[in-house]
């Protein structure tokens, strides 16, 4: 990924939130297996990571980079800025860790990925950085967490319900160049209700992924900590 892009989102608008991160708890939700919906590159270890702390802005890690509400519960679990191409689909892949399972998809909400300027319009601000899409991902009636796409060209409504495998949430957006955008990539970010989600530690630096790679883990009780990798 370009240097640029590990800078990413220096003053997005979408407030850091001090609410509580999801609690363990005794009875763990379904295992989500979730693969990544771009063809493009894995977060680099770059110039701005040595030393850096969570919330990042200049280094794009999992471990330290930042997360958002986006009008949700809790807080992101961890986030990753994948380098892609303006313009590429944005897919959702997700499938239940337990195959007998049956996973459901929903559109909970789109936002905007930067804060509204004074005296600005809902698309001036969108012209700035694009849209955060939340994906909730569902057992029967029961939600066990969500994917975050942000800087995103919608091509989903809120409140729909879609495919868990295959459906086009949207596509990359190139924007003006300003603190909220500063170069062309995909923020990713999940969120359990129970526990939290991880990331796959077997991502390097910059490393070519493929769609459907898997990139993460939704639900179960892997970890107990934010900002972790999966065992």
């Amino acid at each position: 990924m370009l240097a640029a892009s590990a800078a990413v989102l220096t003053a997005i608008g979408l407030t850091l939130s001090a609410a509580t991160t999801p609690a363990s708890a005794a009875a763990a939700r379904s295992a989500v297996w979730v693969g990544s919906p771009i063809n493009g590159s894995w977060a680099m270890w770059d110039g701005a990571c040595p030393g850096a702390v969570y919330p990042s802005s200049a280094c794009s890690w999992p471990t330290v980079h930042h997360t958002f509400r986006n009008g949700m519960p809790y807080v992101g679990d961890w986030s990753v800025d994948l380098g892609v191409g303006a313009g590429q689909d944005v897919l959702l892949y997700a499938a239940p860790n337990d195959t007998w399972r049956t996973i459901s998809a929903k559109v909970e909400t789109i936002v905007l990925a930067c804060a509204v300027r004074s005296g600005e319009t809902y698309e001036q601000t969108r012209a700035r950085g694009g849209n955060a899409v939340v994906v909730g991902l569902y057992e029967g009636g029961t939600r066990i967490g969500w994917v975050t796409y942000t800087h995103v060209n919608p091509a989903v409504g809120a409140g729909q319900w879609v495919d868990r495998w295959g459906t086009r949430i949207g596509t990359v957006g190139a924007y003006t160049p300003n603190s909220c955008w500063t170069g062309v990539h995909l923020h990713v970010e999940m969120t359990n209700e129970t526990n939290y989600s991880c990331f796959n530690n077997g991502w390097g630096s910059g490393q070519a992924m493929s769609r459907t790679n898997f990139i993460g883990f939704l639900g179960g009780a892997y970890r107990t900590a934010p900002r972790q990798s999966c065992p």
